[in-house]
């Protein structure tokens, strides 16, 4: 038995030993500083630019995939998200939620009865986010709601794939939405999670294949661009252009506001990209966050 032990040890300490070796060294944060001539064009094009979340809607109406990345723990992501599909009132949502797929059972039952004890499983889970805001609001909208799916992979699956370097979490939840919007033609598919999956392109963290996010998977599933957009939740100390951008609302990547770099939109290391047009199509600024209690 205590050869079992040591031996099980041993082999424990060497994987640990070659996960350090072969992992690439951490970026350092992209964002320094802004350069002088982007201020003045940031202070004279904005305050012309800001859409209403009606104006969101209106620019989102033609597409089927809405890819929105939020920033974690806070209240305001999900409020807009919630408001901004009242305004498009589809009569036909399939959900996605950065949710472990093991909450699955959980929150169809939930969904089918509204017990919250039910919505309390789910969120007994630890590293399942605090996303209770959504899944109550589609409860109160399960009429519209043709399905909401956890499409996240479990624990411990992504324990293993990050201990061996092998991060496929963007390939199951692109899997997942491919399938949705296949299984579900009439419908608006919503995929909502960390900013990071739902960038438009890029790789993050490390400039490897498996960081490439859902929007450059889904083209390769043969999904065209046209039908999909991406869009960034964030607000108050989130990003560094909010040190100059302090009325809330959103502006379209498309313009002149996209050109500027990414790094003041996302203050985390991309690769493969220059400007904010190149991750996202539009980009909300929510102002104020408040922070969600998980007593965890």
């Amino acid at each position: 038995m205590k050869k079992i032990i040591l031996s099980t040890l041993a082999v424990i300490i060497s994987v640990i030993i070659i996960r350090v070796i072969l992992e690439p060294a951490e970026s350092q944060l992209p964002f320094v500083k802004f350069k002088d001539s982007d201020i003045p064009i940031v202070k004279s094009v904005l305050p012309n630019s800001l859409l209403s979340i009606a104006d969101v809607s209106i620019k989102l109406h033609p597409k089927r995939i809405l890819l929105i990345g939020e920033n974690h723990f806070v209240t305001e992501p999900q409020i807009y998200l919630t408001k901004l599909l009242e305004q498009l009132n589809d009569s036909s949502l399939v959900i996605l939620l950065e949710l472990s797929e093991d909450s699955q059972k959980d929150i169809d039952t939930y969904l089918a009865s509204g017990d919250e004890k039910y919505l309390e499983a789910v969120f007994k889970k630890s590293n399942n986010l605090p996303l209770e805001y959504i899944l109550r609001w589609s409860f109160k909208n399960k009429n519209r709601i043709r399905r909401v799916v956890a499409f996240d992979q479990n624990f411990w699956h992504v324990g293993i794939n990050r201990l061996f370097l092998t991060d496929s979490r963007n390939e199951t939840m692109a899997q997942s939405v491919y399938s949705a919007y296949e299984k579900f033609p009439n419908s608006r598919i919503i995929a909502y999670g960390g900013q990071m999956h739902m960038l438009k392109g890029g790789r993050y963290r490390y400039d490897k294949e498996n960081r490439e996010p859902i929007f450059i998977r889904l083209k390769k599933f043969g999904v065209s661009d046209s039908v999909i957009s991406s869009v960034m939740l964030s607000g108050q100390m989130k990003f560094p252009l909010d040190s100059i951008w302090k009325t809330p609302g959103a502006i379209l990547s498309a313009g002149v506001l996209g050109k500027l770099p990414y790094e003041y939109f996302i203050n985390y290391p991309v690769f493969g990209v220059k400007t904010a047009e190149e991750l996202s199509d539009i980009f909300v600024n929510l102002g104020g966050l408040t922070e969600i209690s998980t007593n965890k």
